[in-house]
């Protein structure tokens, strides 16, 4: 049952709201959102966690490969968590390289990176980060074709929406040997089922989650929803997801 003249105003402690605040704009609902630096901090640390959780793995691929710590680019889509993460990987003496589907060169340039081509990333890349949003155009953007050109041995590390990756193809390629590892923090049924492969795979470091979760972060979330509040009532509502759709 609709209200007639009542205005709504939901406040969201959580990601997804871009495919929410459409849906609840045509009922003339208003959507708030916590900012997206209460949790960029942490979800690029848990990426970089899983790197030094395959150091042994890339020690093991570089003396393979003949390379060197300043040999391994990190590649990303440039997002905000994703430029945190470019910073970090810089200071372990990581190049960075970076594709979007803008690929604004001096963007990328700004944040640290070397802008690419997909075709170009991909075989060059010794850990690959996905940050990318989940919709009908990315759904399955990391396919068999695509890994099948990635470099072998290389890692692969997505805690951005597990529906990126086709997984029973990066299950085939963590059997194989073809990818050397890989760190996920999303899968594409969540909770991951308790008979998928991936549990039973030795160079796979998986989180529920979780990536995000630590006391600061949930601090912040809690200001920036009360700070979200008191905007609203005062009149200045904050970090307005669907403002443009009201």
């Amino acid at each position: 049952m609709r209200l007639k003249n009542a205005f709504l105003w939901i406040a969201l402690v959580t990601t997804g709201v871009f495919v929410l605040g459409p849906v609840l704009a045509r009922e003339g609902v208003e959507v708030g959102k916590e900012s997206a630096f209460a949790n960029l901090v942490p979800a690029a640390e848990v990426e970089q966690s899983a790197r030094q959780q395959y150091a042994q793995m890339l020690k093991e691929a570089a003396s393979k490969n003949a390379l060197g710590p300043d040999d391994h680019p990190q590649v990303q889509r440039l997002r905000r968590i994703s430029k945190e993460l470019i910073r970090m990987a810089i200071g372990l003496g990581m190049n960075v390289i970076s594709w979007s589907r803008n690929n604004d060169a001096a963007r990328a340039r700004a944040a640290g990176s070397e802008a690419v081509t997909l075709d170009e990333l991909l075989p060059r890349a010794d850990v690959l980060s996905l940050h990318l949003r989940l919709n009908a155009e990315t759904r399955g953007f990391l396919n068999a074709s695509r890994i099948s050109q990635m470099k072998p041995g290389a890692l692969l590390i997505n805690t951005a929406r597990g529906g990126l990756v086709d997984e029973e193809a990066l299950t085939h390629a963590l059997q194989s040997g073809r990818l050397g590892g890989a760190g996920l923090d999303v899968f594409s049924i969540e909770p991951l089922p308790s008979d998928s492969p991936l549990n039973t795979l030795s160079n796979v470091v998986m989180t529920p989650v979780s990536g995000w979760n630590t006391s600061e972060s949930s601090q912040r979330l809690i200001n920036i929803s009360i700070d979200n509040v008191v905007g609203f009532f005062s009149g200045k509502p904050n970090n307005i997801v669907n403002r443009e759709l009201i």
